[in-house]
């Protein structure tokens, strides 16, 4: 009979709790992205897309005049009351849980990101698995309200560009909020992310009409990696000192190397890459092992020769290896910030001669770095030989 009873009070504190935050999801506005800036009032300026769920349910045979996100806006003091302000032009509670992308504009970055980001640290209805990128030589606002033409809605498109990009490329790599945040508590590594502009933008393309602001036809670009200094944005690299710093943190899927030759050039797919370093007091040693697939060629390269497969291995061992010295000279010297977490890194492998360390940003200035590039297989892919050397070879 006790057991009955148990039961019975477990069944009822399940049906009770079970439930007490249920809405109906036509009274949710589908939050898919949000962007921050500041105004020309030095306010927060905020910029909420949404899902247009009628658009989305509607027959895709209807008018095309409503597009299939709508942006609210709104400008407070803080990021809450800004919120807030938004919900008097929605009908609708914002719903954030499915948000995809956090945009934050260079301005913001500038001043201090710490600033712009709290907000989504407390609030309880929002998973920190969203993308985080920083808006290159815009804003948030200008990312989040222009029309892509590839996905109909544009925070679906910097998302997907953004794994295309980190999968086949290198130039940018996944963030969540969650990483940013582990990374601003470890006071041993300096912050970075990717970036997003605008491209191909048609000034002259009348705007779409729409119940609220959805602006211009253009595209978004994943673009170089932000860098920043005690949670400032100082700078960024460029695109090839972008796949140097995923060689470095591991990060490479997948990646393209193009090399020189007396009469042209070869364009490697890299593969299968790994990183290890190493350290030795104030001495670092980054060692790159990975696999290699020739995928062009407009050199007169025999190869089926083995010495001169080699000196392609060679040029492209030279290429990634002059690339990441360049790199950790720009970011050490140029912008003496510590994306690379080498802090904690000799924190972790040697805390008794961290210890000794007085001074870390003198010491970083000092760090001798050494880079191992070994591409262990080349492959040559279907032909050995270029047309043109072929036509010559059957003479």
């Amino acid at each position: 009979m006790k057991k009955i009873k148990i039961l019975i009070v477990v069944l009822f504190l399940l049906v009770v709790s079970g439930c007490y935050n249920y809405r109906e999801l036509n009274e949710l506005s589908i939050v898919s992205a949000i962007g921050i800036d500041k105004d020309k009032n030095d306010n927060i300026k905020v910029t909420i897309q949404v899902i247009n769920s009628k658009k989305e349910s509607s027959d895709s045979s209807q008018s095309n005049t409503n597009a299939t996100f709508i942006t609210y806006e709104s400008s407070a003091k803080t990021i809450q009351e800004a919120l807030r302000k938004v919900v008097l032009s929605s009908p609708k509670r914002f719903f954030a849980t499915q948000m995809q992308i956090l945009v934050i504009s260079e301005k913001c970055a500038k001043d201090d990101i710490t600033k712009y980001i709290d907000f989504f640290t407390r609030d309880p209805e929002i998973q920190m698995k969203f993308l985080t990128l920083i808006a290159k030589d815009t804003t948030a606002n200008k990312i989040l309200t222009t029309l892509t033409p590839l996905e109909t809605i544009n925070s679906t498109n910097i998302r997907e560009s953004l794994k295309t990009n980190t999968r086949y490329l290198g130039i940018g790599y996944e963030i969540t909020f969650e990483d940013v945040i582990n990374n601003m508590i470890n006071d041993k590594i300096e912050i970075s992310m990717p970036s997003v502009i605008i491209i191909n933008e048609n000034k002259n393309q009348d705007s779409t009409k729409n119940l609220e602001q959805v602006k211009k036809i253009a595209d978004s670009k994943i673009s170089s990696i932000a860098v920043f200094k005690n949670n400032k944005l100082i700078g960024y690299l460029t695109d090839q000192e972008s796949i140097a710093y995923s060689f470095i943190l591991d990060n490479i899927e997948n990646t393209i190397i193009t090399t020189k030759c007396a009469s042209g050039h070869i364009s490697s797919e890299i593969i299968e890459s790994h990183t290890k370093i190493d350290t030795n007091k104030n001495n670092i040693s980054i060692n790159i092992s990975a696999n290699a697939n020739i995928n062009e060629s407009t050199c007169e390269t025999d190869l089926n020769s083995k010495k001169d497969l080699n000196k392609i291995k060679r040029s492209i061992e030279n290429n990634i290896k002059n690339n990441i010295n360049n790199t950790l000279n720009t970011v050490q010297k140029k912008y003496k910030s510590d994306i690379f977490g080498f802090e904690d890194l000799i924190y972790k492998n040697d805390p008794k001669y961290y210890k000794n360390i007085k001074n870390w940003d003198n010491f970083y200035q000092n760090i001798n770095f050494n880079v191992n590039v070994d591409i262990d297989t080349l492959e040559k892919g279907n032909t050995l030989y270029t047309p043109e050397r072929k036509l010559k070879n059957e003479k």
